[in-house]
């Protein structure tokens, strides 16, 4: 059976191999500042006409969806709905909002009950202001970071 201990003796690395380590390390360390500062952008790009994307995220619950015509497009192509959802927080706590959702889009179909992430741009018409950003996952990544708290321990024992 293979063993092995963490005692930790005062054995002195030698004079020879810290200076053979310090020699390809130090012109490392030195040709990575010089990248550094040479690499760095100087200008600073004029974003005044570039599209901004929503910083404000905002929790909020499913209260119901319910098919509505698809705006600007042939209305047999495509199913439309729409979402109500009441906010669960920010300043606008308690206030149900309402925002489309098409059923070919890519994400989760949202149901009624559902705690979902909203995106918020506040400088838009208030028809367009809130959007579906993502579900909410702060329970399934408490489980995850959990059990992986377990595996490390279990397998480090």
């Amino acid at each position: 059976m293979h063993s092995h201990t963490h005692s930790h003796s005062n054995e002195r690395v030698p004079p020879r191999t810290r200076r053979l380590l310090i020699a390809a390390t130090a012109p490392l360390a030195v040709l990575t500042l010089i990248g550094f500062f040479l690499l760095r952008p100087t200008d600073v790009p004029d974003l005044s006409g570039a599209v901004q994307l929503p910083t404000n995220l905002i929790d909020g619950t499913v209260i119901r969806t319910f098919p509505s015509a698809c705006p600007g497009l042939d209305e047999e192509s495509l199913d439309c709905r729409q979402a109500q959802v009441r906010l669960t927080e920010g300043p606008n706590e308690g206030k149900i909002v309402s925002f489309e959702v098409s059923d070919y889009s890519s994400i989760r179909t949202i149901d009624a009950g559902d705690k979902i992430v909203l995106s918020y741009t506040p400088d838009a018409p208030e028809e367009f202001a809130y959007d579906f950003a993502d579900m909410q996952r702060n329970t399934p990544m408490l489980v995850l970071a959990g059990i992986f708290a377990v595996a490390v321990i279990g397998f480090s024992g």
